[in-house]
């Protein structure tokens, strides 16, 4: 799986509701290979600046700003979704079962 293939995939629940689309796709080393930890989903595109990380230290007007913009933007772990053969997402739970990025 490569990750251009992931960003902007369109993401579907359990339920077959649409989420939205993957705007970010977090990796870990592993022997020489980058493996997909999860990705990360919002309702729509939008750039992730960094802030938005809860170990990040930030200006409360920045956190504030940062939580209103990424306040539909969760966190999906490898094992809570597959992708499918057309590309696209499908969680293996509700979309608001997600923990939301700020808590990744």
């Amino acid at each position: 799986m490569r990750t251009s293939d992931l960003i902007t995939a369109p993401v579907y629940d359990v339920t077959g509701a649409h989420c939205g689309i993957v705007i970010d796709v977090r990796t870990r080393p592993d022997r020489g290979t980058l493996v997909v930890e999860g990705v990360i989903v919002a309702d729509r595109a939008r750039r992730l600046l960094g802030f938005e990380r809860r170990r990040q230290p930030r200006p409360f007007v920045l956190r504030v700003l940062m939580d209103l913009l990424h306040r539909n933007t969760g966190f999906a772990a490898r094992d809570r979704f597959e992708v499918d053969e057309d590309g696209t997402v499908t969680l293996h739970c509700r979309r608001e079962d997600l923990p939301h990025v700020s808590e990744i």
